[in-house]
């Protein structure tokens, strides 16, 4: 960096005039040389003060120490800043094992509509290596008139996880049957009943092989499909709910140990509770009153008192409720907590700050946000608004996406026509990413389909009446 005082050039062409500074970040000494407009003025400089030609040698070799000496004290101190402030996309070296970063710089691509995908972004690893996040398009399915649900588990005794997905219009369900290479080469279509609006997988007569359950929002009740682990499925039954039954969780409610099922009814003021016999078939639904138009149910245990509870959301008002579970099939009414203006869509939970206690996450349709009600230990919870600009998710998901063991949250927005991956740090901290951009996604289901030990996408495209498989392909730098 250090230049030459003197620059060569013809008698007759002025010098050039130079001043350099080197100023050390940690009190090194500024040092500032000149040099004169002309040659002459240098040479009658040098006159003045009688210096032999020696003495300039000594004079210029000086300089140069003094240079080499600035040099070598401020270059480290100034590379070692850069080096603190930047944090690239992708690194190789480890990080310090105490520190994990509040944000990260992102990098993906996205090419969805060329049907050639890659999605990648660079994400902190509690190892303090870091993984380059990516899901690439494998293949398109067609599903039945206008696909709004899907699930995923074992329903045909191979061991490799399959699909169920709710047809609206066509008012039936299709089960795709997976193979060892995450491909679903084979499905059946059972007619269910009037706009099928959303289904879960469980076993609900405790033979250990997974049922069917499926809300069909016209005719007001749930439709049960029972499986023989074989890929066949049983005659329908039925269980009467509320109106325009929209959602299904499960748990066990009481102290039976058979599956118990909690329903949202978008039409009606209360959620039904149906407790399981063991046998496919349930007690009648026992009505807990709510405010009007529940939108999701969602079971966790908030209290840690060993009872499974339910939190519940309105569309049309701005509160989230707490029903807090009695280990008996009985529930009591915890607080309502206001989350801003109408139009709460979806709720999922998850321990997003590791200290032991569920979370509860929210989409605001309204004020385009994804809120956390974070759980204070005592069945109480206090707000905060984590993600902005998400105009109205149809669905939540938590997973550790990233294999971090930090809980990341994924939001479809049907109004943004995309899917975002809210990361996690395990401190109420989020990285928001977009994942890619599709037309009328409805919702998403998360599975190793090809048994590769990363997270696959299974993603429904209403309007092109498809189903979209994106493998995860990340690799640890």
């Amino acid at each position: 960096m250090c230049r030459n005082i003197c620059t060569a050039t013809d008698n007759q062409t002025q010098a050039k005039r130079w001043a350099y500074s080197f100023t050390d970040a940690q009190n090194c000494t500024e040092m500032i040389l000149f040099k004169y407009h002309q040659q002459s003025d240098f040479l009658n400089l040098l006159n003045k003060i009688a210096l032999t030609k020696k003495q300039v040698l000594i004079f210029v070799l000086c300089m140069v120490g003094i240079c080499a000496l600035a040099l070598a004290i401020c270059v480290p101190s100034i590379l070692k800043k850069s080096q603190d402030n930047a944090l690239p996309s992708a690194v190789e070296d480890e990080i310090d094992d105490d520190v994990l970063p509040t944000s990260l710089s992102t990098d993906f691509t996205t090419m969805v509509t060329s049907m050639t995908t890659k999605l990648s972004t660079s994400v902190a690893r509690k190892n303090q290596t870091f993984l380059k996040l990516m899901f690439s398009l494998d293949k398109l399915y067609s599903t039945k008139l206008y696909p709004v649900s899907i699930a995923s588990g074992y329903l045909n005794g191979d061991e490799v996880i399959d699909l169920v997905v709710a047809n609206y219009y066509d008012n039936s369900i299709a089960v795709y049957f997976g193979s060892p290479d995450g491909r679903f080469n084979s499905k059946v279509v059972v007619s269910v009943g009037i706009y099928p609006h959303y289904a879960i997988i469980a076993d609900v007569n405790n033979d250990n092989y997974n049922d069917i359950i499926v809300a069909v929002a016209d005719d007001n009740r749930l439709v049960i499909l029972r499986g023989f682990n074989n890929g066949n499925f049983d005659a329908v039954l039925y269980v009467p709910v509320g109106s325009s039954p929209c959602w299904i969780d499960k748990g066990y409610f009481d102290e039976d140990n058979f599956v118990d099922l909690v329903v949202a009814n978008m039409d009606s003021s209360f959620v039904s509770i149906l407790l399981g016999y063991g046998n496919g078939t349930f007690r009648a639904q026992i009505p807990f009153p709510t405010s009007r138009s529940p939108t999701s149910a969602v079971v966790a245990d908030f209290n840690r008192d060993g009872f499974l509870d339910i939190t519940i959301s309105f569309y049309r008002n701005s509160t989230i409720s707490i029903l807090f579970g009695r280990g008996d099939g009985s529930f009591i009414s915890g607080v309502s907590y206001l989350a801003g203006g109408a139009n709460l869509t979806v709720l999922t939970t998850g321990d997003f700050n590791n200290d032991g206690y569920m979370d509860i996450i929210s989409c605001h349709k309204t004020l385009r946000m994804i809120q956390l009600l974070c759980n204070n230990g005592n069945g109480t919870f206090r707000l905060q608004v984590i993600a902005a600009n998400i105009t109205g998710a149809v669905q939540l998901i938590s997973k550790d996406l990233n294999y971090d063991n930090y809980v990341d949250i994924i939001a479809v927005d049907r109004y943004d026509r995309s899917v975002h991956v809210l990361l996690g740090y395990g401190n109420t901290i989020f990285r928001e990413v977009k994942l890619f951009e599709y037309y009328d996604i409805s919702a998403i289901a998360v599975a190793d389909f090809n048994r590769d030990g990363q997270l696959d996408l299974a993603s429904l495209i209403s309007v092109s009446d498809s189903l979209a498989i994106f493998f995860q392909n990340s690799t640890a730098t």
